[in-house]
Order: C-alpha cells, then sequence, then structure tokens
C-alpha cells in the first residue's frame, strides 16, 4: 500500500550528516554488524535542509544495510559531500558486486533470495530520495563492489 499511494514527508529543518551517522548505526545494528563496519567520512559543512528525518534515515538504513549483508566480512564506507546546491551520499561496499541486467530498484527484485529478503529495500529508498526531490543511482561491476549515491537537493531553512 505504501506505493499505491504517497503521502507527502512530513519535512523539518535538520542536518543530513546527523541524519547519515543515525542510519549507519542502526544499519549496523539491525545486520548484527559492529559499528567498525561502517567508515563514515562527513562533510565538514554541514549539510542543512528540509527532511523527513525518519524517512531519510530509512532510505539510508536500507542502501547500508544492503551493503553490510552482501557478503560475510563487509565493509561499507559512507561519505557525504556538498556543492552548495545539493548534498551527496555516497554508499561503497566491497561486495561481490552485482551482475548487469539486474532491476534492483523494481518492487520484490532481490540477489538474497536466501536470506528471505523482499526486494523492497531499493525500491522504498528510491521512493523516498524521489519525494525529497533527489536522485538515486547505482553503479556496480560483478567482483568489484557497489556505490549507491543519493543526491538531495540543500534547501535553505526558514528563519523564525
Amino acid at each position: 500500500l505504501c506505493f499505491a499511494k504517497r503521502r507527502p514527508a512530513d519535512k523539518s529543518p535538520g542536518n543530513l550528516n546527523d541524519l547519515v551517522g543515525n542510519a549507519a548505526r542502526s544499519a549496523c545494528e539491525l545486520s548484527g554488524r559492529e559499528p567498525a563496519a561502517c567508515r563514515l567520512f562527513l562533510s565538514q559543512e554541514p549539510l542543512p535542509g528540509m527532511f523527513s528525518a525518519r524517512e531519510i534515515e530509512q532510505a539510508l538504513e536500507n542502501i547500508i544495510c544492503n551493503g553490510l549483508e552482501s557478503k560475510e566480512q563487509a565493509v561499507v564506507e559512507i561519505e557525504t559531500s556538498t556543492d552548495g546546491k545539493n548534498a551527496y551520499i555516497n554508499v561503497r561496499d566491497n561486495g561481490p558486486g552485482i551482475s548487469k541486467g539486474q532491476h534492483l530498484f523494481a518492487p520484490f527484485v532481490t540477489t538474497k533470495h536466501d536470506k528471505g529478503c523482499l526486494g523492497l529495500g531499493l525500491t522504498v529508498a528510491q521512493s523516498i530520495v524521489h519525494a525529497h526531490g533527489g536522485l538515486i543511482t547505482l553503479a556496480s561491476e560483478s567482483g568489484c563492489g557497489t556505490n549507491v549515491e543519493v543526491v538531495l537537493p540543500l534547501h535553505a531553512i526558514p528563519q523564525p
């Protein structure tokens, strides 16, 4: 039902770096991994904007969990940066990569059938990112890991 009728997100002022850190911690807990499995490289500049914190964290948790679950000793690097107009979040893993031709943003497409996954994580992440006016792309090559890039617009936070 989430896909059938999406409600507008309740957005409030926030720093995207904080949301990335929260999502990384949650993803490690959900995956049963030590926090060291997620390496954060956060922008020195704050990344202020209007976000639904709950939704952005959910999208990032889904992406990070995919990386952490890609192999037994997976390491995920999460980097944030900005060009002043947009925030860039790159989530890279050292997993086996994904062979070409898989439509991983489509619902119910998964490479983890053996783990009981439904194949909704990237679909939900894409929906959330698009609802925030952003873009999400995936680059992968079999045997070389995967990089997911999320681009979100940075909006001026209204002053009281």
